[in-house]
């Protein structure tokens, strides 16, 4: 790995092993199979890299955000598997998905036209998706009035070649909020009982997200979706690993004077002698421009360095007047190893998602 990063200046080390065993870990939890969410580029680690090693690994159904994210993974030779688009994908992309045997998630009775309207030679899969409480997408079924439009649909799809590979709901608050998943709960059960009285058969009825799965093992159903988790964070079970370190390096060390002023609008003034390090990335790479001033800090020899002054575009300074022996490219941990992604999602004041999510393409990931 030395070898492979010695020449960069700023990188991701993305560990396949840790992915892999995140996934066997979850399927050790359940007899559920399990879908691996792969959206936003597998959380800013890669989708193709992390979709093939999940495939080697015996994963045959994946969830994407968008028909672009579906078709990457496609070309990338993620072939004879389930790739489920739990967004809303255009009416004019609707027969390349169906050509590229793309399931859709079916939420609502304009789009179920749209699909009858599209004039395919397979028949187009969908999932059909259930508003329980989260209130984003899907049929609302947490009242009785919304089951009209979800009826609607189901007649229409009916007397059409679509077929309806499975329905899905999403839980707005599984990590903390019990009782108001085990309404949403009640609603997907009653909801999915509607669904097979009119004479639908779906084969995959799925709830859970991460913390779902984790905390309800009795709703585990037909499949589980693994997002967060497959990535390592946002878990309380040390059994997760995390996939991805952000690094950077030392590129300038210099000394600033009582009085000297640090950053874009001198926002950080010395009041004392200091020893300051010059990072390579900034809020284009990755690092929050929220962390500035203070906010958080960066490891340097293990040791804990506060941001000074605003986080730049490429560049963000340092305090390493206690780390005497710091030198320029000197390996810096934006997060990994000593501190986590979400202990510096905390320091953002944000979740380990976006973190992840915002790590910046020029950003070179080594697997």
């Amino acid at each position: 790995m030395e070898k492979m990063t010695k020449e960069l200046k700023t990188w991701c080390n993305i560990n396949l092993d840790a992915i892999a065993h995140n996934y066997k870990y979850t399927c050790s939890r359940t007899d559920s199979a399990v879908i691996c969410v792969i959206k936003a580029n597998a959380y800013g680690h890669g989708a193709v890299p992390i979709a093939r090693r999940l495939y080697d690994e015996g994963c045959r159904s994946f969830a994407v955000s968008s028909i672009e994210e579906a078709l990457e993974l496609r070309l990338g030779g993620i072939t004879d598997c389930c790739i489920l688009v739990l967004g809303y994908v255009l009416p004019c992309r609707i027969k390349e998905a169906v050509e590229n045997d793309i399931s859709f998630a079916l939420a609502s009775y304009d789009f179920a036209k749209q699909l009858c309207e599209t004039d395919t030679e397979k028949a187009p899969k969908v999932h059909i998706k259930l508003n329980t409480g989260m209130n984003r997408t899907g049929f609302t079924v947490c009242h009785n009035s919304g089951y009209q439009e979800l009826a609607e649909a189901i007649e229409l799809i009916r007397e059409n070649n679509i077929e309806v590979e499975g329905v899905f709901s999403h839980f707005a608050k599984a990590e903390d909020d019990t009782a108001f998943s085990q309404k949403q709960w009640g609603y997907f059960e009653n909801a999915v009982d509607f669904i097979k009285s009119k004479g639908v058969s779906p084969k995959v009825i799925h709830i859970c997200n991460s913390m779902g799965t984790y905390n309800y093992p009795s709703m585990h159903l037909d499949a589980v979706r693994l997002g967060i988790h497959l990535y390592g964070c946002s878990s309380d079970d040390k059994n997760y690993l995390p996939a991805m370190d952000f690094y950077t390096r030392i590129v300038d060390i210099h000394t600033l004077k009582e009085g000297d002023g640090v950053s874009y609008g001198l926002d950080f003034i010395a009041d004392k002698e200091m020893k300051i390090a010059v990072i390579g990335a900034g809020y284009a790479d990755g690092i929050f421009r929220c962390l500035s001033d203070g906010k958080g800090y960066v490891l340097v020899r293990g040791k804990k360095c506060p941001i000074l002054g605003r986080v730049c575009m490429d560049m963000t300074m340092i305090d390493i007047s206690h780390v005497p022996d710091a030198k320029v490219c000197d390996v810096v941990t934006i997060w990994g190893e000593g501190l986590s992604a979400d202990e510096q999602a905390k320091n953002a004041g944000t979740i380990s998602y976006e973190l992840l999510c915002s790590v910046a393409p020029r950003v070179t990931r080594v697997y």
